[in-house]
């Protein structure tokens, strides 16, 4: 029986078929790992982003509802405060007739509602809104500013 010589190139040839169990073990090990650090980051510029559209939302609901009243005005009318609430307090989505929507930027998401009002029965009363959509409540005043009051 004569002996076989395997040359260096074949015996690296022949470790060289596939992963070992370790390195498997450490390459997920290492995504795990990854994946713990970014999905938290991810999450949390999601919310913001989240809250961001809700305060421009909250913010075109305050001038919407500022136009409807100057309308109001217009043709003679003053609601007041509780007409107000009975008139634009209803969610958005409940109705495709929601008094406001033709005054605002966009469609608000669903179950936003406005459910408070800053007024004293003349448009130049006026100071604002509190917005509630997906658990939160946003002040929205009428100097552009808009303030999360509320979260989920």
């Amino acid at each position: 029986m004569t002996k076989r010589r395997i040359s260096f190139a074949e015996e690296k040839e022949n470790r060289n078929q596939g992963f070992t169990l370790i390195e498997i073990i450490i390459a997920v090990a290492v995504l795990a790992v990854l994946t713990a650090l970014l999905v938290p980051s991810l999450l949390r510029q999601i919310e913001r982003a989240r809250e961001t559209r809700y305060c421009q939302e909250a913010q075109s609901a305050c001038q919407a509802v500022f136009l409807y009243l100057m309308d109001q005005d217009a043709e003679g009318n003053n609601p007041e405060n509780w007409e107000l609430a009975i008139d634009l307090g209803l969610p958005f989505d409940e109705s495709d007739s929601h008094l406001l929507l033709p005054y605002m930027d966009g469609n608000p998401s669903d179950g936003a509602w406005i459910y408070s009002f800053f007024y004293d029965g003349t448009p130049e009363s006026f100071e604002g809104i509190l917005y509630a959509v997906d658990g939160y409540e946003i002040e929205a005043a009428m100097n552009g500013t808009t303030t999360v009051i509320g979260r989920p």
